[in-house]
């Protein structure tokens, strides 16, 4: 008899042992299915690159002109800092400020703007319009092109 019972004991532990492998595997896969999960979430969303971006339309806009001509331009701002950011805008003609202003951005959010003025004749040609952007953060961003005189 007692044989039996101590082959019983053996039975159920054997059985308490392969019931716990089992749960042991199972906790284990889904570890690492989570782990794999987190992996992929730093790397694809997390580790992304931050910038903002500032350009002008080059079909917005004409190389060459005449003094006392009224021309105009698009540029275009975009965020991609992953937060809401804050840009001071400043439009130069031949290094004097012809427009200043502030625009705010959502992540992700791109606008674009015209922006007009004349030229006179104190403007030395050929002279280079240059669009800055610096963000809140006090990183710098600028474009420019050139205009010069009809032929």
């Amino acid at each position: 008899m007692l044989n039996l019972s101590s082959k019983g004991i053996d039975i159920m532990l054997n059985t308490e042992k392969y019931v716990s492998k089992k749960l042991l595997i199972k906790y284990s896969i889904i570890m690492g299915m989570i782990g794999t999960c987190l992996i992929i979430y730093f790397i694809f969303f997390e580790n992304q690159e931050k910038y903002s971006i500032l350009y002008i339309l080059p079909e917005s806009y004409s190389n060459y002109i005449s003094y006392d001509e009224n021309i105009s331009f698009v540029y275009g701002i975009g965020n991609f800092e992953k937060k809401i950011m804050v840009y001071d805008i400043v439009v130069y003609l031949d290094g004097k400020i012809i427009k200043k202003e502030k625009v705010r951005l959502k992540n992700r959010e791109i606008i674009e703007k015209k922006v007009k003025f004349k030229v006179t004749s104190d403007i030395e040609l050929p002279a280079k319009v240059k669009v800055v952007a610096i963000t809140s953060d006090g990183k710098v961003y600028s474009t420019y092109f050139w205009i010069k005189r009809k032929p």
